[in-house]
C-alpha cells in the first residue's frame, strides 16, 4: 500500500492540474477573443485615420501617384542608411522581431476610388489588385499569394474612396499565441511553485507522525506508559487517543495476568504442600483407620485447590472492558432463580434453608449479566459457608429483591458469626479473612465481589443481621441504567 504522504501528493498534483488546466484553457480563449478583438478594432481605427488623411490631402489622382513614388523612394534611402551607417542588419532584423512579438501587427493598406483605380497603397502590399471586394463594406478572409489575409473594407461616401487595411493571418495568430503563451508561462511556474510549497508542508507535517511512529517502534515491550499528546496535530490526536487506550488495556490485563500468577502461587501453595503431605502420610500408614482419616484430608485439600483455582479464574475473567462491552438488560430474579438449584445443593449439605423474597414488579437494571452470576453466586456461597450447620434446627439464608429510589436493591442475610465492625472494609482486600473463621476458603470471594461492583457503580454495605444475633447483612444497590 502506498504511504498517505504519497498519496497527498499526488492528489494534491492531480487536483492543481485539473483546476489550473481548466483556468489556462478558459483564459487561452477568453483572452484571445480579446485580442482578436482589440486587432479588428486596429484595422477599423487605421481605416478611418486614412479616410480623415485622405480627406485632408484630396488631390487629383497623378499628384498621389507622385507620393507614392516618393514615399517608396523615401523608405528605401532610410533603410540604406539605417543599414549601412547607424546599425548592423542583424541588429536591425533582432529588434524588429523583439517588437512585433510586442502585440503590435504590420498594417498594410490601399485606397481605391470607385472605379477600382489604386490611389495610394503601402509598401508592403502583396498585390496591386484589391485585398477582398470592393462592393461590400466589413472584415473578410482572403486568399492572397497562398496567403491568409484578414481585411477590413472602408467604403467612405463623402470622398467617393475604398479604404482597405488588413492583416497577415499568419503572423496575426503567432503574435496572438505569443501573447498568450507569456501569459500563461506564470501561472504554471506558480502552480509548480505551490506543489512544491505543499509538498514541504506535508513533509514537515508528516514528519511528526513518523517521530511519533519511531518513538514506539523503539518502546520496550513492557512500556506501556501513555504517549504523550503535546504538539499532535488535531488531525491524528484521536489515533494517538486509541493507541494510549489499548496501551491502558494491555497494562491493565498484563497487571491482571501477573497478580493472578502471583494469587496462584500464593494461595496454591499451601493447599498443595498439604496435599502432597497427607498423601505421604496415607502411603506410609499401616493402620486403615488411618488411613482412611489421611486420605479424607488429602480429599479436603484436593477441593481446596479446586475451590482456589475457580475464584482466581472468576478473578482473571472479571476485565473492565469485557463489562463495558457486554451490557444488557438483565432481570435480577432471573439470574438468582438460575443460581439456586446449583447453590441448594451445597445448602442442603449444610442443612441451610435458602429463603428468596422479591418484589412483584421489579424493574431491570443494565448490568453484564455473566458478571452477575459471578457476584451473587460469590455472596450466597460465603453466606452458606460460614452459617453454622446443625442438623437439628436448619439455619436460613435470606435472599431479598426489592426496588427503592429508582434503585433496585439485593439484600443476602445469614445467620453465621458475622464481621466486626472495624473490620467490614477489610475483608474486600484480597486474600484478607477474619481471625477465628473455621471455615475453608481463599480471601478472594469478596474481593471478586467489590471488582464488579465498582465496574457495575454499584453500592455495597454490611451491616447486622435482622433475623438473627450474630448474622451479617450484605446490601447491593443497583442503579436501573449504567452509567
Amino acid at each position: 500500500m502506498k504511504s498517505i504522504k504519497s498519496l497527498l501528493l499526488i492528489y494534491v498534483f492531480i487536483a492543481l492540474a485539473i483546476i489550473n488546466t481548466f483556468y489556462i484553457v478558459w483564459s487561452y480563449y477568453k483572452n484571445k477573443d480579446f485580442i482578436e478583438s482589440f486587432y479588428n478594432v486596429q484595422l477599423l481605427s487605421k481605416a478611418r485615420d486614412l479616410n480623415s488623411i485622405y480627406s485632408v490631402i484630396n488631390v487629383n489622382k497623378n499628384i498621389l501617384k507622385d507620393i507614392q513614388k516618393k514615399l517608396n523612394l523615401s523608405v528605401e534611402a532610410v533603410a540604406k542608411t539605417s543599414l549601412t551607417e547607424n546599425i548592423d542588419q542583424q541588429e536591425l532584423t533582432d529588434t524588429i522581431k523583439k517588437y512585433s512579438k510586442s502585440g503590435d501587427l504590420k498594417t498594410i493598406f490601399q485606397i481605391r476610388n470607385k472605379q477600382n483605380e489604386l490611389l495610394l497603397y503601402s509598401r508592403a502590399n502583396p498585390t496591386k489588385n484589391s485585398l477582398a471586394p470592393i462592393d461590400k463594406a466589413g472584415f473578410s478572409t482572403n486568399i492572397i499569394d497562398k496567403k491568409a489575409w484578414l481585411v477590413f473594407t472602408f467604403i467612405s461616401s463623402n470622398n467617393n474612396i475604398i479604404i482597405q487595411v488588413a492583416h497577415l493571418e499568419e503572423t496575426r495568430q503567432e503574435t496572438i499565441q505569443q501573447l498568450l503563451v507569456n501569459k500563461i508561462i506564470p501561472i504554471i511556474i506558480t502552480i509548480i511553485l505551490i506543489f512544491i510549497i505543499i509538498m514541504v508542508l506535508i513533509n514537515h507535517f508528516m514528519n511528526k507522525v513518523i517521530i511519533v511512529s519511531d518513538k514506539i517502534s523503539q518502546r520496550n515491550p513492557k512500556n506501556l506508559a501513555p504517549i504523550t499528546e503535546n504538539n499532535i496535530p488535531k488531525e491524528i490526536l484521536p489515533l494517538i487517543k486509541s493507541i494510549n487506550n489499548l496501551f491502558h488495556i494491555l497494562q491493565e490485563t498484563y497487571d491482571r495476568e501477573k497478580k493472578f500468577n502471583a494469587d496462584a502461587a500464593h494461595e496454591l501453595r499451601t493447599p498443595i504442600a498439604g496435599l502432597k503431605l497427607q498423601t505421604q502420610i496415607a502411603l506410609r500408614e499401616p493402620n486403615p483407620d488411618k488411613q482412611k482419616h489421611a486420605l479424607e484430608q488429602v480429599i479436603r485439600s484436593a477441593g481446596r485447590c479446586a475451590h482456589v483455582i475457580d475464584q482466581l479464574l472468576e478473578l482473571s475473567k472479571i476485565s473492565s472492558t469485557q463489562m463495558l462491552n457486554n451490557i444488557i438488560n438483565c432481570d435480577l430474579k432471573i439470574v438468582i432463580a438460575e443460581l439456586l438449584p446449583e447453590l441448594e445443593l451445597y445448602a442442603n449439605h449444610k442443612n441451610v434453608i435458602l429463603q428468596f423474597l422479591s418484589d412483584d414488579k421489579l424493574p431491570s437494571i443494565q448490568a453484564n449479566k455473566t458478571s452477575l452470576s459471578i457476584l451473587f453466586r460469590n455472596i450466597i456461597d460465603n453466606a452458606i459457608r460460614y452459617t453454622p450447620n446443625n442438623p437439628e434446627n436448619n439455619q436460613k439464608v435470606w435472599i431479598k429483591l426489592f426496588s427503592k429510589n429508582k434503585k433496585v436493591f439485593i439484600e443476602i442475610t445469614d445467620s453465621g458469626p458475622g464481621i466486626p465492625k472495624e473490620l467490614r472494609m477489610r475483608v474486600f482486600d484480597r486474600f484478607y479473612r477474619t481471625l477465628g473463621t473455621q471455615e475453608s476458603g481463599t480471601g478472594l470471594g469478596l474481593s471478586i465481589v467489590k471488582k464488579i461492583i465498582d465496574l457495575h457503580k454499584a453500592t455495597i454495605e454490611l451491616d447486622d443481621s435482622e433475623y438473627s444475633k450474630t448474622g451479617l447483612k450484605i446490601t447491593i444497590g443497583f442503579n436501573k441504567k449504567f452509567s
